[in-house]
């Protein structure tokens, strides 16, 4: 779509074809709203150091997918396109493809868990690695759709850090907390390269079926799906993931707040984490939200850290991505957030055992 979109937009901008040439054109409104605001988009693209063999195409896609969709109510110097990036799923087996060949061989013993297919796909879409495991950036000239046979999963960057952050070992007993869709439950069975035991909770039974659809085309086969409550649970794990229901903010551009939603969030959010800092078997557990709200992120550290502080620690995130906390809280230097912006606004705090508490350390 957008290399025809481009191809229209060439014959305006250098062969000086008339914009009403394509007046009845389907394309039209679009081409038109490109054409009025060329230099801001221009800017973005300088701004962002932005390249591509067809500047043309790169126009196109950056009105249709930043400017199209959120209003820009501040300087270009604060402009910044979202990112795209894929998770290569390693639990995933190589497609039959009679030309599933790799330009260089030397590739594949850097890469062991990588399978034939998503290394070609590698090569051929020119994905740029990020410094996190198995996580590429996708070039802003390239389009990816869902793969079916989940060779790859598309996720943001923070939301892969969470099952990185709480590092659980093989063999070992994880819980994620609420589950669905299950893009961190695939990838949580990935690390663990699909030994130990899983048990992911969704209490909601639409989304907890999405959970298990998504688990099977992940090839994950160390999960037991369950359909209930995490504040319900007796299972003892040593891990636990807790990513809950939040009000989005992170991810929503167009969203306004509600001071009485965010609150009722806070108050379930605070309950979950407790209860998953009461399991006597945990060792580590990661808090997560796509949150840019303190009152769903620090607040709910703060509220939840001052009953079990002779028992737990929050842990320094050490990462080159993101920003620490807010400032008004003693803890800020080891929690992390994303700005709205190249990802999506996202919050993670990394709890773990005393080690006179029970459990052993992971240090």
């Amino acid at each position: 779509m957008y290399k025809k979109q481009a191809d229209k937009l060439r014959q305006i901008l250098v062969h000086r074809k008339p914009l009403s040439f394509f007046k009845k054109d389907r394309d039209y409104l679009i081409l038109k709203k490109v054409v009025e605001n060329r230099e801001q988009i221009a800017h973005i693209i300088e701004l962002n150091g932005l390249k591509d063999k067809d500047r043309l195409f790169l126009i196109i896609k950056i009105y249709q997918e930043y400017l199209m969709k959120e209003k820009n109510t501040g300087p270009y110097g604060r402009l910044i396109i979202r990112k795209k990036y894929v998770r290569m799923n390693t639990l995933a087996p190589s497609l039959p493809n009679k030309e599933n060949n790799t330009e260089n061989d030397n590739f594949l013993p850097e890469n062991q868990a990588l399978n034939k297919t998503q290394i070609q796909m590698i090569q051929n879409y020119g994905l740029k690695e990020t410094g996190l495991p198995f996580l590429y950036e996708l070039p802003l000239n390239r389009s990816i759709k869902l793969s079916v046979q989940r060779q790859y999963i598309i996720q943001n960057l923070p939301t892969v850090l969470p099952p990185l952050l709480l590092n659980p070992q093989m063999h070992s007993t994880v819980i994620d907390a609420c589950a669905a869709p299950g893009n961190k439950t695939s990838h949580l069975a990935a690390i663990m390269r699909n030994t130990g035991k899983i048990y992911a909770y969704e209490r909601d039974e639409y989304r907890f079926n999405t959970l298990k659809e998504n688990l099977d085309a992940c090839h994950v086969k160390n999960t037991v799906c369950l359909n209930e409550n995490f504040l319900n649970n007796k299972m003892p794990a040593e891990y636990i993931l807790l990513d809950p229901s939040c009000t989005g903010s992170g991810i929503h551009l167009n969203y306004k707040e509600n001071e009485k939603n965010t609150a009722s969030f806070h108050v379930e959010q605070v309950c979950l984490l407790k209860k998953a800092l009461r399991n006597e078997s945990a060792k580590r557990v990661v808090y997560s939200t796509c949150s840019i709200h303190e009152k769903e992120n620090e607040e709910v550290v703060a509220s939840v850290i001052r009953h079990f502080y002779k028992e737990w620690r929050l842990e320094k995130i050490e990462t080159d991505f993101g920003r620490k906390g807010s400032k008004k809280y003693e803890f800020h230097e080891n929690v992390l957030y994303f700005d709205r912006g190249e990802t999506i606004g996202f919050f993670c705090a990394v709890f773990v055992r005393k080690k006179h508490f029970g459990s052993t350390d992971t240090e």
